[in-house]
């Protein structure tokens, strides 16, 4: 089962990547939309962990910084 949205703490895991490092790579992809609350957290829909799947598969195998 699918959750709606996922918060960058459980992104960070279920990626295993950095914090720091999915917040970078919010800047540098512009498909990668991201909704922010009025506090400012940040909410990860199932496309988004799609796309950063990918990105992570992409980085690690071409060892693209």
């Amino acid at each position: 089962m699918n959750k709606n949205y996922y918060n960058i703490d459980e992104i960070s895991q279920i990626l295993d990547e950095q914090k720091h490092t999915i917040r970078f790579w919010e800047t540098r992809i512009r498909k990668l939309k991201v909704l922010r609350t009025h506090s400012g957290h940040r909410l990860y829909n199932y496309e988004n962990l799609l796309l950063l799947k990918k990105i992570k598969e992409i980085v690690d195998l071409q060892k693209l910084t």
